[in-house]
């Protein structure tokens, strides 16, 4: 996904990134963007893959989020 303000959702993304952001939620809440403009480049992955599947729940992914968010407050 790409960053911008053509309305798409970019809802792993996080909220300080500006609009040439891009990055990937991947497989099993696995997380990858970067920031040309500031130079922040970040990458969450886990240690294996779930057995019974993605954590797709609402705690799962805030958890994505709120990890995404504070590696771009740790950079600003």
């Amino acid at each position: 996904m790409v960053a911008g303000d053509d309305g798409t959702s970019r809802a792993f993304l996080p909220t300080a990134t500006g609009p040439r952001t891009f990055g990937h939620g991947g497989a099993a809440c696995q997380l990858g963007f970067a920031d040309p403009v500031t130079g922040l480049s970040f990458a969450f992955l886990t240690n294996g893959y779930p057995t019974s599947g993605y954590e797709r729940s609402r705690q799962g992914l805030n958890r994505i989020i709120n990890i995404a968010n504070l590696a771009a407050d740790c950079f600003g």
